[in-house]
């Protein structure tokens, strides 16, 4: 496995990135950890599916930190405070 460490940004946390072979058994632990609420994304903004073209915007920037979600509700919001 090619891996690099490198320090997060938000919280100063280790993380390894890389690529490795997809496991059945990896696959079953996530699903079960996604189903248990214990995974978490990283949303750096929200905005409703009107503003589609400020969220592609907001997608091509270089200070984003995390993905960019369009809803389909009113309940977007823009980019998420301090980003």
């Amino acid at each position: 496995m090619l891996a690099a460490p490198w320090r997060g940004r938000a919280r100063g946390q280790r993380l390894i990135t890389g690529m490795a072979p997809e496991r059945a058994e990896d696959l079953r632990t996530m699903l079960a950890q996604a189903a248990a609420r214990r995974l978490r994304g990283l949303v750096d903004s929200r905005f409703p599916l009107q503003q589609a073209a400020q969220a592609h915007a907001r997608a091509e920037t270089a200070g984003r930190l995390g993905s960019v979600v369009l809803v389909m509700d009113e309940g977007g919001h823009g980019p998420a405070a301090g980003a």
